[in-house]
């Protein structure tokens, strides 16, 4: 079985009141990879060729969740699109 984490991940340059850019990062026992997010926008993940972020899961829905990203990063909600296994986010 394979296991694949998604997580987000915040990477500034440093600058005092700049928000970073929000990534996205995969990982699994094969592969570790970092997808930055728009300013603003929606980003689809799943299995799905159709998806932004692809998951090499089984466990993954083709289209398992969106993010919904605003205010040029500095906000982001994180929707569910029906998984079979649901979408967690640090445990939660």
């Amino acid at each position: 079985m394979n296991t694949e984490t998604t997580m987000l991940e915040e990477e500034g340059d440093g600058a005092v009141g700049e928000p970073g850019v929000l990534h996205v990062l995969v990982m699994s026992p094969d592969a570790f990879v970092s997808v930055p997010l728009p300013a603003v926008g929606t980003v689809e993940i799943g299995r799905s060729s159709k998806c932004a972020v692809r998951l090499d899961d089984p466990l993954a829905s083709r289209e398992h969740a969106r993010f919904h990203v605003h205010t040029a990063g500095a906000a982001l909600q994180v929707e569910d699109l029906h998984s079979a296994n649901g979408t967690r986010v640090r445990d939660r």
